[in-house]
C-alpha cells in the first residue's frame, strides 16, 4: 500500500512537472503583438527628437510641460522595466501572504520617483537641444548609434550570464551606461579638437520658464568655453563648481538620449511591465490600475507646477529672475568674450600707442632731415677729394709716401702733410743738386 502511494505521488509530481514544462513552453511560444521594425522606430525617435526642441520653444508653457513629461515617461520606461524584473526576483523569497511582498510588489513607488527623474532629465535634454548650436546636436545625437552598437556588442555577454527577461533588462542598462560614457568622451574630444558650444547662440522662446532654461544653456556653454580658455566666465559660480555642473549636465543629457533610444527599442508587450506588479516571470502580469492613476496625478501636478512657475516669472523683471542672479555681463569683441570694460581699455591703449607712434615718427623725420643736411654739406668736399686733379695726383703718389686716401677729410689732411714735406725737403734737394 505504501509503495502504491509512493508511486502515485511520484507520478503526480512528474505530471505536475510535465504540466509546468508544457505551460512554460506555451508561454514562451505565445505569439506577441506585431511591432514596427527597429530601424523604423529609431527613425521615428529621431524625428521626434528633432521636432520636440522646436515645439518646446514656440509653444506656451502648457505645451512645453506636456512635451517634457512625455519624453520623461519614455526616459523612465527602461528603468521601470528593469526595476520590475529585479524586484520580482527579490520577492521570490517571500510568501504570497508576506506584508513586505504586498508593499514592494505594486508599481506605484516605482512609477513616482522614476517618472519624476525622467521628466527632469527630459527637461535638461530639451533645454540642451533647444538652446544649443550644431556642436551640441552632434554630441547629443551621437548617443543613438552608441546605444545601438553597445546593444549589439553586449548581447552575447548578457545572454551568457543571465536567463529570460533578466538578460534583456541587464543588456539595456549595460548599453545605456556604455553609451553615456562614450558620449561624454566624444564631447570632450570634440570640444578640444574641433569647437566648443557657442555661448552667443540665444534663440527666443514663447514662455518665460523656457527662456530661463535657455539662459541656463547659455551659461552652460559659457562654462565650457571658459574651461577651454576661449572666454571669461559668464557666471558667478566658482570654477570648480561650474565644472562639476557641466559634467553632471553632460552625463544627464547623454543618459537621457540613450534611454530614449532604449525606449524605442523596447516592444510594447515588454513596456507594459513598467506599470505592472513586480515580477520576473515569463508571462507578464496585468497592468496595475493604481500605477496608471499615479501617472495621471503626476502629470496633473507637473502641469500645474509649470503654469504656476510661469506666472511667477512673468511678474518679475528679467534682471531679477533666478538665472540672472548667476550671470554676469561680458563684452563680445570679434568672436571672443571678455570682461566688461575690455573694449574701452583696448581703445585707450591703442590711442596711447598711436600718440607714441606719431611722436616717434616726428623725431625720426627730424633725425633724417639732419642726416641729409650733413650729407648735402659733404657733397662738394667729396667731389673735390675724389674727382679733382689734386686728388688724382695724391691718389697716385700718396701710398708711396705712406699717406692714406680713404675719405675726403683724410685727403685734405694729407695734402697739408704733402705741402709741409715739400716745404722742408725742397731746399735740401736744391743744395744737393748744386
Amino acid at each position: 500500500m505504501k509503495t502504491c502511494v509512493k508511486k502515485c505521488n511520484q507520478l503526480t509530481i512528474r505530471n505536475s512537472e510535465t504540466e509546468k514544462l508544457v505551460t512554460t513552453k506555451l508561454l514562451l511560444s505565445e505569439p506577441t503583438p506585431a511591432s514596427l521594425p527597429l530601424l523604423t522606430r529609431v527613425l521615428g525617435l529621431l524625428c521626434c527628437i528633432v521636432l520636440a526642441p522646436f515645439l518646446f520653444r514656440v509653444l506656451p508653457v502648457a505645451g512645453a510641460a506636456i512635451i517634457s513629461f512625455g519624453l520623461g515617461l519614455m526616459i523612465a520606461l527602461p528603468g521601470m522595466v528593469l526595476a520590475a524584473v529585479q524586484r520580482g526576483l527579490v520577492l521570490r523569497a517571500h510568501t504570497m501572504q508576506s506584508q513586505l511582498r504586498r508593499l514592494k510588489q505594486p508599481a506605484v513607488l516605482r512609477v513616482v520617483w522614476r517618472v519624476l527623474i525622467g521628466t527632469g532629465l527630459a527637461a535638461v535634454l530639451l533645454v540642451r537641444l533647444a538652446g544649443g548650436d550644431g556642436v551640441v546636436w552632434i554630441i547629443t545625437l551621437s548617443a543613438v548609434p552608441a546605444t545601438l552598437v553597445a546593444l549589439h556588442w553586449l548581447a552575447p555577454i548578457a545572454r551568457a550570464e543571465y536567463r529570460g527577461v533578466h538578460a534583456e533588462v541587464r543588456l539595456r542598462i549595460w548599453a545605456q551606461l556604455t553609451a553615456t560614457a562614450a558620449v561624454c568622451l566624444m564631447a570632450v574630444l570634440i570640444s578640444l579638437l574641433w569647437a566648443a558650444p557657442n555661448p552667443a547662440y540665444s534663440p527666443s522662446a514663447n514662455s518665460a520658464l523656457v527662456t530661463e532654461g535657455l539662459a541656463m544653456q547659455r551659461l552652460w556653454s559659457g562654462i565650457e568655453a571658459a574651461l577651454l580658455g576661449d572666454a571669461v566666465a559668464l557666471g558667478r559660480l566658482p570654477d570648480w563648481f561650474s565644472g562639476v555642473l557641466l559634467v553632471l549636465g553632460l552625463i544627464a543629457s547623454a543618459f537621457a538620449m540613450s534611454a530614449l533610444t532604449l525606449a524605442a527599442q523596447i516592444s510594447p508587450n515588454v513596456a507594459k511591465r513598467a506599470f505592472a506588479p513586480a515580477s520576473d516571470a515569463v508571462s507578464r502580469p496585468e497592468t496595475s490600475t493604481p500605477a496608471l492613476a499615479t501617472l495621471a496625478v503626476l502629470f496633473t501636478v507637473w502641469l500645474a507646477a509649470a503654469i504656476w512657475t510661469e506666472k511667477r516669472l512673468v511678474s518679475l523683471p528679467i534682471e531679477l529672475r533666478p538665472v540672472s542672479q548667476f550671470q554676469q555681463a561680458v563684452e563680445i569683441v570679434g568672436e571672443n568674450f571678455y570682461r566688461p570694460g575690455t573694449y574701452a581699455e583696448s581703445v585707450r591703449i591703442a590711442s596711447a600707442m598711436a600718440e607714441a607712434d606719431s611722436s616717434a615718427v616726428f623725431e625720426l623725420r627730424n633725425a633724417l632731415d639732419v642726416g641729409f643736411d650733413v650729407m648735402i654739406e659733404n657733397v662738394d668736399p667729396f667731389l673735390d677729394a675724389y674727382y679733382s686733379l689734386n686728388a688724382e695726383y695724391l691718389r697716385i703718389f700718396g701710398p708711396s709716401a705712406g699717406l692714406q686716401t680713404t675719405s675726403p677729410n683724410v685727403l685734405t689732411h694729407n695734402w697739408r702733410k704733402v705741402f709741409q714735406l715739400m716745404h722742408h725737403s725742397l731746399p735740401m734737394t736744391f743744395w744737393l743738386m748744386l
